[in-house]
């Protein structure tokens, strides 16, 4: 048996829309897959849609204490994808616009494939702008001389 968790939209178990984010998706549905067919599947709240920092590590870190194998996502941003690949959680994204169980579908199908890096860019620490952050605007407000 292999257990899924697909970010969704809503309640709605595997009718629900995947969520275009990982980890502040409202909700995941679990799914139970074996000898390519749904078992089961479950509705759980996502805690940690509201965080202000750290929800990917953290619904990482959630999904792996329900014995998830793999997520599945729109897209899922560098902290959760390094904290999942970590985990040994497979990582597909790219799936949007169709229902839990099509992508369940999809997966089974071989339709869909794990990603071997983030597919979207990061928010919080290590994500601004770099050191400078821009604010010299290229305007020469260093001490630097140019000399010939």
């Amino acid at each position: 048996m292999e257990r899924i968790a697909v970010a969704s939209q809503g309640p709605g178990g595997i009718k629900a829309i995947v969520d275009f984010r990982f980890a502040r998706c409202p909700y995941y549905t679990i799914v139970d897959i074996e000898d390519g067919r749904i078992l089961k599947a479950e509705e759980v709240a996502n805690p940690n849609v509201t965080a202000g920092h750290g929800a990917g590590i953290a619904a990482a870190q959630m999904l792996q204490g329900m014995g998830v194998s793999a997520v599945v996502a729109g897209s899922v941003g560098p902290n959760a994808y390094a904290a999942l690949r970590n985990m040994n959680i497979k990582v597909y994204t790219g799936v949007l616009g169709i229902t839990v169980e099509e992508a369940i579908k999809k997966l089974i199908k071989g339709e869909i494939r794990p990603v071997e890096a983030p597919t979207r860019p990061g928010y919080g620490m290590g994500a601004g702008m770099g050191r400078g952050m821009g604010r010299g605007r290229g305007m020469g407000r260093g001490r630097w001389r140019q000399t010939y």
